[in-house]
């Protein structure tokens, strides 16, 4: 817990003396090298409404940084991480591991070839090039210095051009053309940072790097007792709180407690420095570099662990700052000078993170030349189409390509068709012609019954829009009853389409079960993501959105619904009526907000089929790819520019309307008004779980109540008496207006003390200490909608 003083403090530290960047300076240049910069050339003759959504679409897939579907002819960068990760993990003390070195031996004949051809391999992964030229030197022992190299039996892998190699590599990936920002030095699956680290503090132990010959003699500003004092204390710091992490980071109980411990002692130290003669003497970051470099990773740190603020040290402008003085320092003064809190800070950083770099990257499940290849069928699809066109009159529904699709029946069926087709000959994925063909399955016939299933608005003339996609997903130790119930409610209420993701094999094969019990494979579309698993968020972050681009561009609106959510009747009237409402420019984004709270909660949310909606939830992915700070809900919450700033968005986010959306709130306070009080026995019988034997379902609910208490929780005692009471201000919830219910902070109920509930129908839990960070962890105890 920081005081007022404090965080005046902070946010004065994390301001710059220079003219700061103006708010939403992102990275721009990293767009272009992340494939979302310059646009291809659109198909020739197209009407100017549909134009934008080809010359916006991004030009290439997301960048791979990790390297995982790297198919390149060169180097086997599986083998170098794996060997990379060995040694990270054997090496937990300040003697060079040599027997992991021993281990490792194999790898240092890919490291031969990146050293004979580096830019060669730098192009195929850039991080596993330079882990690849790391290895050898760590393991020669000479600490930065070619001279040390003599007799280790590497050879050429530990002299004088392996150590150019590894500075070349160095600057390209910190300030090249294709650079970096610094802190993916510690939060990919390559250990760089980590290594360095340790290496750092190897050498300093050893007392070998210190007496460099090719260190030139600092300046005299360089060595006042101010800046000896701030590089003592973080690297005293860093030994006691940071490198403990990095030895053996598991047996670390509380990581954040570590940094927060650094941060608590750095801070001042950082705040007389940087006020000091030293810091403000001309030249000095030309002079001191390693000085220098020192004190932007610590602005840096600080603000993982402190709110954002207008000048970020994490906006692409200061993390290129940082990037090239790091990029400017040789192998020896980075060993030997450079203090190791600086790697060390930065390879802890990853423990400060939400998701991994594995998500998105090299095209992932759905790659961006296939939406753009859908894109480009639809849009001869409707070309083709017969009738008249709703582009023609559109109305208050828009006239983009995709707004078209979605409100021109016979079109969008043909693009379904064409999808299945192009997936059967190869030219798309499978995962696209399974969706299509489920999408054909269950639609409406044409006409009157097309336009009777659109549970919206009346359609404009010649369009018959589809209903909308329902999303969920699960994972962990989810109870198969649990899923069970879930499913089915949603079929009670007449969700008509259902797409379930989820990485576990058992909840899949629940999924299908239910599909076929309950007769409704054309409602329920059961999906297994395959991720491989680095941080907590990593599953949740890529099921939640990495479907949406196919939805979109075959002409569907979609609805996410959390798991943890009970539903009474079908949401989507409501939902489309609010988005698609007469007298207003249809809504692209409609989400929920927090109860206690100025910011987005998107548990509950619905986006539109639009050109818009695509290219916004593009730009929204490649953040989530790039940035692994940023919780996905305040990315989501930026991204419509609602209450919370974060770093490294879309430069143009703001100005630009083909990405700028239309967003509405969701009703959260909406309760049944002829029953409050029954309302809230409900949701203190939903927030228990507790079922009542002797309860007799009736009325409109009689298949459905059974879900709320029985197949929702476990059996209690009977004589709960508010049941009744629950049970009817349910029957009439289903004959009412009132599709979500949803609590209040007043209405909070505390679970039973011998079972707790975390994140279950009714109940909310925060996740663990890292929720403080975020405003999503200040969500209200009661959620049933």
């Amino acid at each position: 817990e920081m005081t007022a003083g404090q965080r005046r403090l902070l946010r004065a530290l994390l301001t710059p003396r220079a003219a700061p960047p103006a708010l939403g300076d992102e990275l721009s240049a990293a767009a272009v090298q992340d494939g979302t910069g310059a646009a291809l050339e659109p198909p020739r003759g197209l009407r100017p409404e549909w134009q934008t959504v080809f010359e916006r679409f991004p030009r290439g897939e997301y960048r791979d940084i990790e390297c995982d579907r790297v198919r390149g002819g060169f180097v086997l960068w599986p083998d170098v991480r794996e060997n990379a990760l060995l040694l990270d993990r054997r090496w937990r003390d300040l003697d060079l591991p040599e027997a992991a070195c021993e281990e490792i031996g194999t790898v240092f004949l890919e490291s031969t070839l990146v050293l004979a051809s580096p830019r060669r391999a730098a192009s195929e992964c850039a991080l596993g090039t330079l882990t690849a030229a790391l290895l050898p030197l760590i393991c020669a022992g000479h600490c930065g210095l070619a001279s040390e190299a003599a007799g280790t039996g590497l050879g050429e892998l530990g002299g004088q051009a392996a150590v150019e190699a590894f500075q070349w590599l160095w600057k390209e990936a910190l300030a090249g053309p294709q650079a970096l920002p610094a802190y993916m030095l510690g939060t990919t699956t390559w250990p760089i940072a980590a290594l360095m680290a340790k290496w750092q503090a190897h050498c300093r132990a050893a007392g070998v790097a210190t007496v460099a010959p090719a260190m030139p003699t600092l300046p005299d500003v360089c060595r006042m007792p101010e800046v000896d004092s701030f590089t003592g204390i973080i690297e005293s710091m860093a030994d006691a709180s940071l490198m403990p992490m990095l030895w053996r980071p598991g047996e670390a109980v509380n990581k954040e407690r570590s940094v927060g411990e650094f941060a608590s002692v750095m801070i001042p130290a950082l705040a007389n420095f940087m006020n000091s003669a030293a810091a403000a003497a001309p030249g000095f970051i030309e002079d001191c570099p390693s000085v220098a470099t020192a004190q932007g990773t610590m602005l840096v740190l600080l603000r993982l662990l402190g709110p954002p603020v207008v000048t970020d040290p994490l906006h692409g402008a200061r993390m290129a700052e940082l990037g090239s003085q790091l990029a400017a320092l040789p192998l020896a003064e980075l060993i030997g000078r450079t203090p190791h809190a600086v790697l060390a800070a930065l390879a802890a950083s990853r423990w400060l993170t939400w998701r991994s770099h594995r998500l998105y990257g090299g095209g992932a499940d759905v790659p961006l030349a296939e939406v753009r290849s859908a894109l480009e069928m639809g849009l001869t699809c409707l070309r083709d189409a017969p009738g008249p066109h709703p582009e023609e009159a559109p109305g208050r529904y828009g006239s983009g390509l995709l707004e078209s699709l979605h409100e021109h029946g016979a079109a969008r069926a043909a693009l379904w068709g064409r999808i299945s087709m192009a997936s059967e000959d190869g030219a798309l994925g499978p995962l696209w012609g399974q969706i299509a063909r489920w999408l054909l399955s269950g639609e409406p016939s044409p006409g009157a019954a097309a336009a009777a299933a659109w549970p919206g608005p009346p359609a404009p003339a010649g369009g018959s829009p589809t209903p909308p996609v329902f999303f969920t997903m699960a994972f962990g130790a989810i109870p198969e009853h649990w899923l069970r119930s879930f499913l089915t409610r949603a079929f009670d209420v007449g969700v008509t389409r259902l797409t379930f993701v989820t990485p576990t094999r058992e909840l899949v094969r629940v999924c299908e079960a239910v599909a076929a019990e309950e007769q409704a494979e054309a409602k329920l579309l059961c999906v297994r993501l395959f991720v491989p698993f680095a941080r907590h968020y990593d599953f949740n972050n890529k099921a939640k959105f990495y479907l949406f681009p196919i939805m979109f561009a075959l002409g569907v609106d979609v609805i996410w619904l959390d798991l943890d959510i009970f539903l009474f009747k079908n949401p989507a009237p409501r939902m489309l009526e609010q988005a698609y409402a007469p007298g207003q420019w249809p809504k692209d984004v409609l989400v929920t907000d927090h109860f206690d709270e100025h910011c987005i909660n998107h548990g509950v949310f619905i986006v539109r089929s639009s050109d818009r909606s695509l290219l916004w939830l593009l730009e929204y992915i490649r953040w989530l790819h790039w940035y692994p700070y940023g919780h996905d809900q305040n990315g989501w919450d930026a991204f419509l520019v609602h209450s919370i700033v974060e770093p490294q968005m879309p430069q143009d986010l703001r100005q630009n309307p083909a990405i700028n959306v239309s967003y509405g709130l969701l009703n959260t306070e909406r309760v049944c008004p002829a029953q409050p009080s029954r309302a809230a026995a409900l949701h203190d019988n939903a927030g228990h779980h507790r079922a009542h034997e002797e309860e007799q379902a009736h009325g409109a609910l009689q298949r459905h109540r059974p879900t709320l208490w029985r197949r929702y929780g476990r059996p209690a005692a009977p004589g709960h008496g508010h049941l009744e009471g629950a049970g009817q201000a349910a029957d009439q919830l289903a004959d009412g207006e009132a599709p979500l219910l949803r609590g209040h902070p007043h209405r909070r109920r505390r679970a039973p003390p011998e079972r707790p509930l975390r994140g279950v129908a009714g109940l909310m839990a925060p996740r663990g200490a890292a929720a403080g960070r975020r405003c999503a962890a200040r969500r209200a105890a009661m959620r049933v909608g």
